[in-house]
C-alpha cells in the first residue's frame, strides 16, 4: 500500500482538465521552491549515479554525451517479471501499466488510434523505475542497487 497517494503506475487522463491561472499562494510556493531546485537536482543525480555505477548498460538508458539528466525516477529495464516485495517496499515501481496508446480513454484522442506501437508495449512491459527523491539516501540507494543486482543478475 502506498503511504502517499502518488498514483505511481497509474495512467490518469482527463481531457476536460480545466486550464486557469495559478493562484497567488501557489505562485509564492513555486517561487520559493525554485531556490532549492539545484540542490534537489544534485541529489537526484547523485542517487542515479549510485544506480548507474552498479548496473550494466543492457538494463539502463544510455545518456547522450554532454547531457545532464535529472532523474525524477531512474529507469531500469527489468523485464516482465513481478517486482519483489523487498524492492516494492524500497519504492521501486512499474512505470506504466501498459502502453499509453493502449489506454482506452486516450485511444480516441490519438491521430492514428489503430497504428501498432510495439516499442511502447515492450517498454511498458519491461520498465521499472527506481526512486531518487530526497528521502532516498546513499545507503538506501546502495541497498536498492544490491537487491537489483541479486534479483536481476546485473
Amino acid at each position: 500500500m502506498e503511504k502517499l497517494p502518488l498514483g505511481l503506475g497509474k495512467t490518469v487522463f482527463d481531457p476536460g482538465f480545466a486550464l486557469s491561472g495559478m493562484p497567488a499562494a501557489m505562485k509564492m510556493l513555486a517561487k520559493s521552491s525554485l531556490a532549492g531546485l539545484e540542490s534537489f537536482n544534485a541529489h537526484r543525480r547523485a542517487i542515479a549515479g549510485v544506480y548507474q555505477s552498479g548496473l550494466d548498460s543492457t538494463h539502463t538508458v544510455n545518456e547522450q554525451a554532454g547531457a545532464g539528466p535529472v532523474y525524477t525516477r531512474f529507469p531500469f529495464f527489468a523485464g516482465p517479471k513481478r517486482i519483489s516485495p523487498q524492492l516494492y517496499r524500497l519504492g521501486v515501481r512499474r512505470m506504466y501499466p501498459e502502453a499509453i496508446a493502449a489506454e482506452p480513454v486516450i485511444k480516441t484522442y490519438l491521430a492514428n488510434p489503430g497504428q501498432p506501437a510495439p516499442g511502447a508495449k515492450q517498454i511498458a512491459r519491461n520498465l521499472i523505475t527506481l526512486p531518487t527523491h530526497s528521502r532516498i539516501t546513499l545507503p538506501i540507494a546502495r541497498k536498492i542497487l544490491a537487491v537489483l543486482q541479486e534479483e536481476y543478475h546485473c
